[in-house]
């Protein structure tokens, strides 16, 4: 009987043993993905950071832009407004050249006729 007793006990020490094994693998398991997963955790976060500041940086670069953008379209259209303005001013400047010719070869030619009606 104590032979018995003998074996349980050495048996249930045994698996004692074995489960006191397996325990101590899990834990260290557990510890080695819990390091993993603070070290993915922590670069995780450091690329959140830097994309988070590139995004920001990229915003003011798009604002600066749109900003310049605007600017650009502003003086594009006033621009345009002064050529208009400008072609307006360089037809009414011809009409009025045409004409003081018109009229200049009228005097022209009144003054020659003058000048025949003296010499005759």
């Amino acid at each position: 009987m104590i032979d018995v007793y003998e074996t349980k006990t050495t048996h249930l020490t045994e698996r004692r043993d074995e489960l006191d094994y397996r325990n101590n693998k899990l834990e260290k398991q557990l510890s080695d993905r819990q390091a993993a997963y603070e070290e993915l955790l922590y670069e995780f976060r450091n690329l959140q950071k830097n994309t988070d500041e590139e995004v920001g940086h990229l915003r003011i670069q798009t604002r600066s832009r749109d900003d310049e953008i605007n600017r650009v379209t502003h003086l594009y259209e006033d621009n345009l407004v002064l050529v208009k303005e400008t072609k307006l001013e360089s037809e009414a400047l011809r009409s009025k050249i045409d004409l003081l010719k018109t009229e200049y070869y009228k005097l022209e030619s009144q003054s020659r006729e003058g000048s025949s009606d003296i010499k005759a």
